[in-house]
């Protein structure tokens, strides 16, 4: 089994991944039917609503929401870029956007009958009806019709949905298991993680020059060189996860390489597992093993706790999933990641996740530091007690706890999504 068929949330993505999949939807509709767009409406379930709400959205200069990602998905998206799909979008076509939106063209709503991904696109043009169906996964296209009538998926499209690999392939493996797919890669796979890895750095270091959203990571590196703040692999690391972080979410037009479709999660998986390798003087080779194993163990845990929940995933999955990375680079054995996840669990697991905005820069750098604390704790033999709280005798155990944990919290989604939309004078609806 190669990796690349496991991991295939470790994509490329231009802004936010939930308004991105809701663009893709509506620009899988529109090419469906062709013709000039007069009305949109969108469907989505609780998590892709939340977090698709107070997002800026990328080359809109701030704008934020579901409609206007949904209007310049129908309007300029181009589907065979799957969540790059906004990277045509030009300033004529945001003015467009804007026109449906106020215009009251573009409903969108929530269903709160939906659990796991679920996104329905439907445009009326003046050539009839066009109904995208996204469900699973962020790229995970279940249905494209033209009225009515079947059309076939683009390419990339019908490869995933053909795809062998079982979506729920790593529920009940162990650690040893995803730990030995990391040691099987291929030249391809590791240009490719070495790839994304690039790709977050850059994404960072433009958030340093350019201070956008809130300028938590540019203001952190200002701080690190006033020699306030120190300036180790875990302060390195979290200023530029968060640099990147703030890029992506204040709507910059720049490509992040995300982790289990979160490019939030990419980010905090993969650039603190690189700092340590510079500091190491690591070779490429070694570094694509550690990416490796943070993208793997990431999508371990998040076999438990769903990609989407009321758990922020930085903490959950990412950060627990660079610790691993890290510690093979010092040359940790199975048993100090064991450590590393119980320490993340029992420290920051309950973490929320209140939708994706600007300042999920903070969890994403503070993530991203904590994940080489913890590698460098756990490799000295520091760990949390099975008998400590959730925390348990074995990663696993500890793993399908923290999934217990997101699924009882589901009113505590509720909760969040009811304060977040009331901001807006929105009303959460039931179907």
């Amino acid at each position: 089994m190669r990796i690349s068929a496991v991991l295939k949330g470790v994509q490329p993505s231009l802004g936010c991944t939930e308004p991105g999949a809701i663009a893709l939807a509506c620009a899988l509709a529109r090419r469906a039917v062709g013709g000039e767009v007069q009305r949109i409406s969108v469907v989505c379930d609780p998590n892709v609503f939340k977090n698709a709400l107070a997002v800026a959205v990328p080359g809109t200069s701030g704008l934020c929401g579901i409609p206007i990602a949904a209007a310049l998905g129908a309007l300029a998206g181009d589907p065979d870029l799957r969540l790059e799909v906004l990277t045509p979008v030009e300033a004529d076509d945001v003015r467009r956007a804007q026109q449906l939106v106020t215009g009251g063209r573009v409903d969108c709503r929530v269903d709160r009958g939906y659990r796991g991904i679920h996104i329905e696109a439907t445009i009326q043009t003046v050539s009839g009806t066009g109904r995208a169906v996204i469900e699973g996964t962020h790229t995970g296209v279940t249905e494209i019709t033209a009225n009515r009538d079947p059309v076939a998926f683009p390419g990339w499209a019908a490869r995933l949905k053909d795809d062998a690999t079982p979506p729920d392939f790593l529920v009940g493996r162990s650690l040893q298991d995803v730990l030995a797919l990391a040691d099987d890669l291929s030249s391809s796979e590791k240009e490719f993680l070495l790839r994304g890895v690039r790709m977050n750095q850059a994404a960072g270091r433009m958030g340093i020059t350019e201070c956008p959203g809130m300028g938590y990571g540019a203001n952190r590196a200002r701080l690190m060189e006033d020699g306030v703040l120190a300036g180790d692999a875990a302060g390195r690391a979290t200023a530029l996860a968060a640099a990147a972080s703030d890029a992506r979410m204040s709507g910059l037009k720049v490509s992040i390489m995300a982790s289990g479709n979160s490019g939030n999660q990419g980010i905090a998986g993969t650039i603190p597992v690189a700092e340590v390798a510079w500091e190491l003087g690591a070779d490429e080779d070694s570094l694509a093993r550690a990416l490796a194993t943070s993208h793997l163990v990431a999508a371990l845990i998040r076999s438990h706790t769903g990609d989407l929940s009321a758990l922020c995933g930085a903490y959950a999955a990412a950060a627990p999933g660079a610790a691993a990375g890290i510690i093979r680079l010092l040359d940790g054995d199975e048993a100090a990641i064991a450590r590393a996840i119980s320490i993340l669990v029992g420290n920051v697991s309950g973490v929320i996740c209140d939708g994706a905005k600007a300042g999920c820069a903070v969890k994403v750098g503070t993530a991203a530091g904590l994940a080489v604390r913890t590698a460098y704790l756990a490799v000295r033999g520091v760990g949390v007690a099975g008998t400590d709280g959730i925390v348990a005798s074995t990663p696993e155990e500890s793993m399908r706890n923290l999934g217990r944990l997101a699924q009882a919290m589901q009113r505590t989604d509720e909760a969040i999504l009811k304060i977040m939309a009331g901001k807006q004078d929105l009303v959460v609806g039931t179907g």
